[in-house]
């Protein structure tokens, strides 16, 4: 159950990063 929560935890961030990436990116 650990590893499987932190993997989503990743999926997340990884997600929200992306999305403020492409934002700057679309920004600049």
């Amino acid at each position: 159950m650990g590893n499987n929560s932190d993997t989503v935890v990743k999926k997340a961030l990884s997600l929200i990063t992306g999305k403020l990436i492409n934002n700057n990116k679309l920004i600049y």
